[in-house]
């Protein structure tokens, strides 16, 4: 567990550096993704926002999940404001729905709760 003094820190240094990717055209998005559907995730945030997705781990640290929320908040504000207030939660739903069939036609999973690897 982080002091409030440290956890304020990593909050206001998540904004700072998503801030500075920003104003130096090199934003990132933290996000759980893999295989296939996370190819896709790539590629659709790289082409439509200049995003560039990082893979979060398993094994998190309150410090990394501190910090990449409010970068990731941060990135999804600046995306909101430049390509419009649903842009990034339309390209996740395209996303999930592209996961959706990754797993029927491979898997035959059907459609998987998109809760088990959000970020």
């Amino acid at each position: 567990m982080i002091s409030p003094d440290e956890y304020k820190a990593t909050w206001d240094r998540g904004i700072k550096e998503a801030e500075a990717d920003i104003a130096s055209e090199t934003p990132k998005y933290f996000w759980g993704f893999c295989g296939a559907w996370g190819e896709r995730f790539v590629e659709l945030f790289q082409e439509r926002f200049g995003i560039t997705p990082i893979s979060k781990g398993d094994l998190r640290r309150q410090q990394d999940e501190v910090y990449e929320h409010t970068y990731n908040k941060t990135i999804e504000a600046y995306a909101a404001a430049k390509f419009g207030k649903d842009a990034i939660k339309e390209t996740l739903d395209e996303v999930y729905a592209y996961r959706a069939e990754i797993h029927k036609q491979h898997r035959g999973l059907g459609n998987p709760d998109k809760s088990t690897s959000q970020g």
